[in-house]
């Protein structure tokens, strides 16, 4: 093939609308400035107007643009970006329904109360990780954010159950919600969020140390179409929240993140499928009627309705914890138990038997799994695709040609510090599959 001379370089100012939002990252606000003079027509259509590096000086020249129909904004990590920029963008784009600043550390309090009270539009606001918000400028907000359907607090330091409380009273439609790191979040919020918030569908409490069984089971009664939960590292959280799940959410929930749940060794659904509920779990022939009624065979079996479970580094999960949650989780399609030291070719046994669908298998770090176990993954699991089985130090290649003679589907396999595995292995690996991603060092 012949190829020309190299095309000259195309000023931004003459870059069609989607290419220049891509690299907008890249280019001076002079240039952005010039474009924008260019392209006045063409700004006043569009719904939204990604800059990844936005700063309160190309808000100034970008934002007297916008048009009526401008709708959302999303800059991230930008430390130029301060109140004076938001407030800027709240006068040119009063229409404003989605903003997103995670990690823009310059927007503050007086942001939170301009967007509130100035784009009477907005549904998404997402400040995670903005550590100047504090309980203040949350109370300000809250008689203003009615129409709000999702908001983001995770990593806000200087805000407290207290304050996103009255928010929540005021947001009935809300239906995502992260609350991971945010002081005070326990039982009582949750408590809250169930009352208040019926239409809620993810709920991230991530870190969140006053976090309990008993609150999980609040918002699990109470938001009927919860999909999403992320519980990682709430120590709080122990296998009560499978017998939780077994009373009725398990057919609606999809998926259940909750590594470094300390209280977690997957005996909750064991004990509850064979012996039903303890005394103290007993709330009358309500909790014996749910129980029977999803454990029907018409109606599925217990977390028969979860595809994505996560369970890295919950030291205390052991190979019959493991296979009690996934015998009642057949549907699933992700599995992590990563770093879970305590595991072992059991555990790989009762996955391969229970979870024909899986598409991902994360295992990093158990030491114990060795080649028997991982042929039998590969075996019962034919449908898998992205497989990490990284610093697993007992699998040679014998079970890597194993995933690869029976998962036709296999596209990525992890065997990063696997010191079994020789050289001579991997490029029989790689041979036997040649479009096989095959990650065999850190990089």
């Amino acid at each position: 093939f012949f190829f020309g001379p190299m095309v000259a370089p195309v000023p931004v100012r003459d870059l069609p609308l989607d290419i220049a939002s891509c690299v907008s990252a890249f280019v001076s606000a002079a240039d952005l400035a010039a474009w924008a003079l260019t392209a006045k027509s063409v700004l006043r259509s569009v719904p939204s107007w990604p800059l990844p590096t936005a700063s309160d000086a190309a808000v100034a020249l970008l934002a007297p643009h916008f048009g009526p129909s401008f709708r959302a904004f999303a800059p991230v990590h930008c430390r130029r970006l301060t109140d004076a920029g938001v407030q800027q963008l709240v006068v040119c784009a009063p229409g404003l329904q989605v903003f997103s600043a995670a990690g823009c550390h310059g927007v503050t309090d007086t942001s939170l109360q301009s967007l509130t009270c100035g784009c009477p539009l907005l549904q998404d606001l997402c400040l995670n990780g903005c550590e100047n918000i504090t309980d203040a400028g949350l109370r300000a907000a809250a008689w203003h954010c009615q129409g709000l359907r999702a908001l983001g607090l995770a990593g806000c330091h200087h805000t407290s159950a207290a304050a996103v409380a009255p928010v929540l009273s005021a947001c009935p439609r809300l239906r995502e919600l992260a609350l991971s790191r945010v002081g005070s979040v326990g039982d009582a919020l949750l408590g809250h969020i169930a009352a208040h918030c019926p239409e809620l569908i993810g709920l991230d409490i991530s870190h969140c140390s006053q976090v309990t069984d008993a609150g999980l089971g609040h918002v699990l009664a109470g938001c009927p179409g919860l999909r999403r939960v992320t519980a990682e590292g709430c120590v709080g959280v122990t296998d009560r929240v499978y017998a939780q799940l077994a009373v009725g959410a398990g057919p609606r929930v999809r998926g259940l993140r909750l590594s470094g749940g300390l209280g977690l060794a997957g005996h909750g659904v064991l004990r509850v499928v064979q012996t039903g509920p303890g005394p103290e779990e007993r709330h009358g022939a309500s909790w014996d009627e749910h129980f029977a009624e999803c454990i029907r065979p018409s109606n599925g079996v217990p977390c028969g309705g979860l595809t994505h479970v996560c369970m890295a580094m919950c030291s205390t999960l052991t190979d019959s914890g493991l296979a009690a949650v996934v015998q009642h989780c057949p549907g699933l399609q992700s599995l992590d138990v990563s770093h879970c030291k305590a595991l072992t070719n059991a555990a790989l046994y009762a996955v391969a038997n229970s979870c024909r669908e899986l598409k991902t298998f994360s295992a990093e770090g158990c030491v114990c799994f060795a080649d028997e176990g991982v042929k039998a993954l590969a075996r019962g699991c034919p449908s898998l695709a992205h497989v990490n089985l990284r610093r697993c130090k007992r699998v040679t290649a014998d079970a890597l040609e194993a995933v690869v003679l029976h998962c036709p589907l296999i596209q990525t396999l992890n065997v990063s510090r696997c010191r079994a595995v020789s050289v001579e292995g991997l490029s029989r690996v790689t041979a036997a599959c040649p479009l096989l991603k095959l990650e065999t060092s850190d990089k």
